[in-house]
């Protein structure tokens, strides 16, 4: 994967961490940045 896009979804893992949105989690896999498991309750 391009620099651009690891940049791209790090930060906006640091955004969700920072002001998460109401009933809705986030995280990259461990492995692999490609892979997120989100978690929304609703």
């Amino acid at each position: 994967m391009s620099t651009p896009s690891r940049l791209r979804l790090m930060r906006d893992f640091k955004q969700l961490q920072k002001d998460p949105p109401a009933g809705i989690a986030a995280v990259p896999s461990d492995d692999n940045i490609l892979i997120w498991h989100a978690f929304i309750l609703g």
